[in-house]
């Protein structure tokens, strides 16, 4: 079969190609694709892209057998709609919504700043209710896998045009307006058993480009993201992390006071280590673009979240006193007594958005044990500079691999 045919409406339909993925426990592949209705645009992304994009298509894959095959979930798209999306709503109607300030606390810099204060809090996006078929897209959420087999995805896109001054969605003849990337607050558990999705609750922020953790207690922690990616007038990332409970299905705000917000990049690499907290290793995506942050000289510096305050605190200098961006980042194997943990970093780029645009060689080793003592080694390079890579995993060996370097440790 060809790989794009077209629609009885002539809109050109591909097959989904694997832009996010997960294994399910049962040796199958949940993929869906990113971009989807792209190949539509004709004269210009800018005023084109969004209104002939479609949410992301879900497939998964068999491989179980000598032949692999392919299902189509019950819902092929995830199901589920934009909760922020008021029906008949055109966007303009709401002036702050569509300037994205300024918004409420934790949503950005500007939101917790006009928050301190004193300021009353305000939606930070407006979205118009155009085509429901483009506006709960999966490309930009993240995933991470529940103790129970499940698979959990959170935030995304809702494209449109803004201003939307004329739209092909709503039946005009021309796309006036420019493209805009709103995240969204949706949640979707993916079901093996069932081949289904279902809605869980929404989270508090809307996040495009988020990260999430699985942690020890079985709940999935949530945080950066941002609110709107091309007017990106909060001038950060959300700066509150919230916490999922796979038995309620809802979120929970982690916030004690100043030290639960932090700044970080677009999907912060972020790993759980043997002292219970989680671990920014300094690293993540700042060029997208408009990956940009009014204190984005902060991301260079390693910091703990923990779970239990609900708080961060600053380690010290990453192993190049700056920002990485779009390193491969991985946990490696545990090994018992599991009173230790190393998370290898491959690659990308130094110095924050959007000065990180040529590829590095290097490879460093971070290392955390039971106590929080923190090393960064340095490893062998790379052969070639690379950035936004994804290699496999690692290799089972008798050796330790890339042999570690000398070895500066913070606490």
């Amino acid at each position: 079969m060809p790989r794009c045919t077209p629609a009885p409406d002539g809109y050109v339909v591909c097959k989904p190609a694997a832009a996010n993925m997960s294994a399910l426990p049962d040796g199958r592949v949940l993929y869906y694709n990113g971009l989807e209705g792209s190949e539509n645009v004709k004269s210009g992304v800018g005023t084109e892209l969004a209104p002939y994009t479609r949410n992301a298509a879900v497939r998964i894959l068999d491989l179980r057998g000598a032949t692999p095959s392919w299902a189509v979930p019950v819902q092929p798209t995830g199901g589920g709609s934009n909760p922020d999306v008021r029906s008949g709503g055109a966007g303009t109607d709401d002036p702050l919504g569509m300037a994205g300030v300024p918004g409420r606390p934790g949503d950005g810099f500007v939101g917790s700043a006009w928050g301190t204060l004193g300021g009353p809090e305000h939606a930070p996006s407006a979205g118009p209710d155009d085509t429901a078929a483009n506006d709960e897209e999966m490309f930009c959420a993240d995933l991470a896998g529940l103790p129970d087999g499940r698979v959990l995805i959170a935030g995304g896109i809702d494209w449109y045009n803004e201003p939307v001054a004329s739209d092909t969605n709503d039946g005009d003849d021309a796309n006036l307006g420019f493209v805009e990337l709103g995240g969204i607050r949706n949640t979707r558990v993916f079901d093996p058993a069932t081949n289904s999705f279902i809605q869980a609750g929404h989270m508090h922020h809307p996040r495009w480009y988020p990260t999430l953790v699985p942690l020890a207690d079985g709940k999935v922690l949530a945080a950066s993201g941002v609110t709107k990616l091309v007017k990106s007038t909060q001038l950060s990332s959300v700066r509150r992390t919230e916490s999922f409970d796979p038995a309620t299905l809802s979120w929970s705000e982690n916030y004690v006071g100043p030290a639960s917000e932090n700044t970080m990049p677009f999907q912060a690499r972020l790993h759980l280590m043997p002292n219970g907290k989680v671990l920014y290793t300094g690293s993540g995506q700042a060029w997208a673009p408009f990956g940009q942050a009014v204190d984005e000289a902060l991301w260079g510096l390693q910091q703990f979240f923990d779970p239990s305050t609900r708080t961060w605190e600053v380690v010290g200098p990453a192993p190049f006193g700056v920002h990485r961006d779009y390193p491969y980042s991985i946990l490696l194997p545990l090994e018992p007594p599991y009173d230790s943990a190393t998370v290898l970093e491959l690659g990308g780029a130094l110095g924050p958005s959007p000065g990180g645009v040529v590829a590095v060689p290097f490879v460093t080793r971070t290392t955390v044990d039971r106590q929080g003592q923190l090393t960064n080694r340095m490893a062998a390079s790379l052969h070639e500079a690379r950035w936004s890579h994804r290699p496999g995993s690692p290799c089972r060996t008798g050796r330790s691999w890339p042999p570690a370097g000398p070895a500066t440790a913070t606490r």
